[in-house]
């Protein structure tokens, strides 16, 4: 073979496998009249046109990811007039809305003329509200990550849930330890039962266990089973969870609460793949797969002695780390959406989601959701979902006054025609003129660069707070970072993201997306 053309075709590799980690802009409709279209994708390609990318009724084509069929937004309510998108080759994307087209609002706020959205508020996404009627993210994805052949049974069509199901079936068949991290409600069972049934071990039991629950003077008993009589009460002999598994995989939720009495134990059943029954003279094998999952730092628990580190060094073979949902905003209306079909489905209520001329779910509702922190995660939004349909479901469409209670328990945009409530209001918003150069810089830096943090910190909004950033002449934006001095910084924090984050003066989302765009390691 020809050394030259060996070359070229890889070096015709490197560059496709950077261009796959480079993010692109795309359009999601988050909520259509008719919810058969929510998660639609339109992939905002420059077409190099002077036009720019138009966005009206009949452009763009919205379709599945990986499908074959694209359709327009196709909503008689909508206006042909378009507006205009453009995208600049530093990766910002402008858009002009015309003054003939529909109403338009940026993360729930009316705007009028040009709005220009830089790279790290793409990283986040901005909520795109046409004529109160259709509900679109414009956010960043990787070109990698276009089609899932199987969900694995986790929603959700991110980048970020395809690494997770990636990662799943990238392990599922190798016996090594797992270790799922991730925020209280973001779906660690749920990996637990993909890993099972993705891997060799699906013909055999999933037994989930809560250690948070094991009473720590019962829990080696529980664990690994008793002989008959090894304790009072003891009338028959178990195998515990070790001996129900056997064959199959064993899950251990909030395994940083394992009791420091069985951690020698279960540090042992790891390495060798025995277990000793309490009252018995020897030990007995058992052939488990363990998945282990943990909210908590457990670096922390280790340096405190509440976790011995030779365990979690084994618990630790290959680790997945779960997004949290508000980062990943573009799962969160498909996911309201798979919960209101669950719930409706159970009262015979599958009538309430087929309207289309009179929807009973809002759009209004579907963007406050969006825009909302969940600080619960996924368990927290189907629980919003299953009261959505108990409060509501004999409803011709869900009110107002469920957008208000939504601020009650999550950050969100308040409805456009407000609703006496006996509840407080959300806090008032600050006029922009009261906040000067410094506060902000020093908000920013109070709050490490997080634009949620920043806002919140000093009273206005996530769409104020960038017309803020890109106004000051003080405050540094990621996307001038040059790649010699994010090298420089970085090997300066020892590859700290966080602290190069800090010394930069940018978020770690800003940073790690300027990376990508400059084609940097493996951020």
């Amino acid at each position: 073979m020809d050394e030259t053309l060996g070359n070229d075709s890889r070096q015709a590799r490197d560059v496709e496998s950077q261009l796959a980690r480079t993010p692109v802009p795309i359009l999601t409709i988050l909520y259509h009249p008719d919810l058969s279209r929510v998660g639609e994708r339109s992939w905002l390609n420059d077409p190099g046109s002077r036009d720019g990318i138009r966005l009206s009724r009949i452009y763009p084509a919205f379709g599945r990811p990986g499908g074959d069929t694209h359709f327009p937004l196709a909503d008689l309510h909508l206006s042909r007039k378009p507006h205009t998108m453009r995208i600049s080759s530093q990766g910002e994307v402008s858009l002009v809305v015309s003054p003939h087209g529909n109403l338009v609002r940026i993360d729930g706020e009316l705007v009028r003329g040009q709005q220009r959205f830089s790279p790290e508020r793409l990283a986040s996404g901005v909520v795109i509200t046409l004529e109160e009627r259709v509900v679109l993210l414009l956010h960043h994805t990787l070109p990698e990550h276009v089609a899932e052949s199987e969900p694995l049974g986790l929603v959700g069509d991110s980048w970020q849930m395809a690494e997770v199901r990636e990662q799943i079936r990238r392990v599922a068949d190798h016996d090594v330890p797992v270790l799922v991290r991730g925020e209280s409600g973001t779906g660690k069972e749920l990996v637990a039962t993909a890993l099972h049934g993705a891997g060799g071990r699906s013909g055999g039991r999933l037994v989930s266990v809560n250690m948070a629950a094991l009473v720590p003077s019962t829990a080696a008993a529980a664990l690994f089973g008793h002989t008959q009589g090894a304790f009072t009460g003891a009338n028959r002999a178990s195998g515990g969870y070790f001996g129900e598994a056997d064959g199959g995989t064993l899950f251990l939720d909030e395994v940083g609460e394992t009791p420091s009495e069985v951690q020698p134990a279960l540090l042992r059943a790891l390495e060798n793949g025995e277990v000793q029954p309490l009252g018995a003279a020897g030990s007995l094998e058992r052939d488990v797969r363990l998945v282990t999952a943990t909210d908590c730092d457990l670096e922390d628990a280790v340096s405190k002695g509440r976790f011995r580190l030779p365990l979690l060094q084994r618990l630790a073979g290959y680790e997945i780390f779960l997004p949290r949902l508000r980062d990943r905003r573009c799962d969160i209306a498909p996911l309201l959406l798979h919960f209101l079909r669950d719930y409706t489905r159970r009262r015979d209520l599958d009538h309430l989601l087929e309207r289309v001329e009179q929807p009973w779910l809002p759009a209004a509702l579907v963007t406050a959701a969006t825009l909302a922190p969940w600080r619960g995660n996924v368990r927290e939004l189907k629980n919003f979902a299953r009261r959505l349909v108990i409060d509501w479901g004999d409803a011709n469409q869900i009110g107002p006054r469920a957008q208000l209670n939504l601020s009650d328990e999550v950050e969100a945009s308040p409805p456009s025609e407000p609703v006496p409530s006996s509840r407080p209001g959300p806090p008032s918003r600050r006029s922009l003129s009261e906040i000067s150069d410094a506060e902000l810089t020093d908000a920013l830096a109070r709050n490490d660069h997080r634009p949620g943090r920043t806002a919140r910190d000093l009273g206005v909004s996530r769409t104020s707070l960038y017309a803020l950033i890109n106004k000051s002449k003080s405050v540094r934006k990621a996307a001038d970072l040059e790649a010699d001095e994010i090298a420089q910084v970085l090997h300066a924090s020892s590859g700290d993201m966080v602290e190069a984050a800090r010394r930069l003066k940018v978020s770690k989302r800003g940073l790690t997306l300027r990376m990508r765009q400059l084609q940097l390691g493996d951020a």
